[in-house]
């Protein structure tokens, strides 16, 4: 992680995104104290389709959530 003062002005954005499309992240600093964070994006979300295609990527559940529910109240003695 490289730290940039940001009065260093020898260093021009492009410079800086081209550090970070390299891999490297940067935290500019005033006064001492970090501003602001460079990072590159690792992944771009995208919105869910439908959670039909959600659940078919989800394994399926050898036990039901009140089979869980029912033991975990026997094991505490409610």
């Amino acid at each position: 992680m490289q730290k940039i003062d940001i009065t260093n002005t020898s260093v021009t954005i492009n410079q800086l995104i081209n550090q970070v499309k390299n891999g490297e992240e940067i935290v500019i600093i005033s006064h001492g104290k970090p501003i602001a964070r460079l990072s590159s994006i690792s992944h771009i979300l995208q919105p869910l389709a439908s959670r039909h295609k959600l659940r078919a990527t989800q394994p399926q559940a050898l036990t039901s959530n009140l089979e869980i529910i029912q033991s975990l109240r026997q094991e505490a003695r409610y």
